[in-house]
């Protein structure tokens, strides 16, 4: 799972079959930090973002570099 944090805004990406983090826990945490964002991605990998896959590098790079959310949960293929 990882977590981009910035003052008010939290992200979270997880793995719909992380082998070392479940799924559940990304949603977890993501009802557990207040606005935040859960991003999942249809992989067995471990972590998501950096590995080729638009879905979750565009949202994540936009937030991290401009603190700027998604409009919708992304659920990537």
């Amino acid at each position: 799972m990882t977590i981009a944090t910035t003052p008010g805004i939290d992200a979270a990406e997880a793995g719909l079959d992380d082998p070392l983090t479940p799924h559940a826990w990304g949603e977890r945490l993501a009802r557990a930090l207040p606005g935040s964002l859960l991003i999942s991605v249809d992989t067995r990998g471990h972590t998501a973002y950096g590995q080729g896959h638009a879905c979750v590098d565009a949202p994540v790079l936009g937030f991290l570099v401009s603190a700027v959310q998604p409009m919708s949960t992304p659920v990537c293929p």
